[in-house]
């Protein structure tokens, strides 16, 4: 694949912004200078975050301070045999 000119093959990531003023998002790799929605000058950065959307699908996992099931038996030298 060629690389367009002017474009550096170390570019920095694309970031999130979000006009202050009216909520319009853009990604960008530099800060934009104005809102094409209303024109205000103030961006807030919502940063780099390559796996956000995935957050929200481990948050229903299990407890981590809850116990295993074969924990819950008494304990074992192996994991889900007694011992007798």
């Amino acid at each position: 694949m060629r690389n367009p000119a002017g474009v550096s093959s170390d570019a920095a990531p694309l970031l999130r912004y979000r006009c202050d003023g009216c909520g319009y998002g853009a990604s960008r790799r530099a800060t934009p200078e104005r809102c094409p929605m209303c024109g205000g000058a103030e961006w807030l950065e919502e940063g780099w975050k390559p796996f956000a959307d995935l957050a929200g699908d481990l948050a229903p996992l299990a407890d981590v301070d809850t116990p295993l099931a074969r924990d819950a038996g008494g304990s074992s030298v192996f994991p889900g045999v007694p011992l007798h």
